[in-house]
């Protein structure tokens, strides 16, 4: 383990905590690096939170030489540097307010995390969450569906943010397709399940999107979103060939057009939503050498600079 992971688990050792900052340093492995998670090495994610006592927060400062910091609301912080590795987080943050990785519905075993049959909702969007950011987690559950209620927005808001920014997004969007919760949040994703689409993709639109949204790399929401989303409007587009292949024309039109209730639904802030949409509906753009002068004018005058970049890493998503 790094040694200011360690240095903080002799100060917050919760059970909870220790196993997070286990968890967290095998990112920072070259057993991460080199094995089967080397590709989720390279998706950026945010740092980790931890919860501690304002006394135990105070008492690793000094330990560590550092200052704490204190929130609008009175909270301590102290936010802790980690040696640079690669595209992980090179900080942490512990905060005196109180935040549960965990649910009490859950048991834990190393890296095996068991849910039980009474946990609720919000209990599997936080496992989920967990899914995203450490894709090693095993986890076990015996139950299939979970009944879907209304949740304020704060927690959708949170829950959503955490998985689409996660180490592996799929996994989190998979645990709650395993329970029955994604058509719920996401129905417009999973009604391209088992829908076939043509010779240049090699799985049906519901495989491409998960994929799709792990192979943006950065930490830029719109982006991962807009990989998500790039391609549920394939699903009312969809027409089959004579061939046996299938067309979907306008479909990033129709895309963009579905953005919009999704986005208030999951509870995406405004502005993240405006330029989710935008890139969706930009994203057919293929440039290639026999481009005209007047055909790269007509691109730049509708795609601004300022949002070349985000597009570009859409794409290559």
């Amino acid at each position: 383990m790094i040694p200011v992971l360690t240095k903080i688990i002799e100060h917050i050792a919760s059970p909870e905590n220790r196993a997070l900052l286990a968890w967290e340093s095998f990112w920072y492995s070259s057993a991460a690096k080199e094995g089967r998670f080397a590709e989720d090495t390279k998706r950026e994610t945010l740092p980790l939170k931890l919860s501690a006592s304002g006394e135990e927060i105070g008492a690793l400062a000094a330990a560590l030489g550092l200052n704490t910091a204190q929130s609008k609301n009175g909270d301590h912080e102290l936010t802790i540097a980690i040696a640079d590795a690669g595209r992980q987080p090179t900080t942490l943050v512990i905060s005196s307010r109180k935040h549960t990785w965990l649910p009490a519905s859950t048991k834990l075993d190393g890296d095996v995390i068991s849910v039980a049959e009474d946990a609720s909702l919000k209990d599997i969007l936080q496992v989920a969450i967990l899914a995203a950011r450490y894709p090693q987690l095993h986890i076990h559950h015996e139950q299939s569906n979970i009944e879907y209620e209304e949740l304020p927005q704060t927690v959708r808001r949170h829950a959503f943010r955490n998985i689409i920014a996660g180490r592996k997004p799929s996994a989190g969007l998979r645990l709650l397709d395993a329970f029955g919760l994604l058509e719920k949040f996401l129905p417009e994703v999973t009604a391209g399940r088992g829908l076939a689409q043509n010779r240049f993709h090699a799985h049906d639109i519901f495989e491409h999107l998960l994929r799709s949204v792990d192979g943006a790399l950065d930490l830029n929401e719109p982006v991962r979103w807009s990989a998500l989303l790039h391609d549920i409007g394939k699903v009312p587009t969809r027409v089959e060939t004579a061939n046996g292949e299938a067309s979907f024309h306008n479909h990033e039109m129709y895309s963009a057009r579905m953005i919009v209730p999704i986005m208030k639904r999951l509870a995406v802030p405004i502005g993240v939503g405006q330029k989710v949409k935008f890139l969706v509906r930009n994203h057919m753009f293929h440039y290639t050498d026999e481009w005209s002068d007047k055909a790269v004018r007509r691109f730049v005058k509708k795609v601004p600079l300022d949002e070349l970049q985000d597009l570009i890493s859409l794409r290559l998503a």
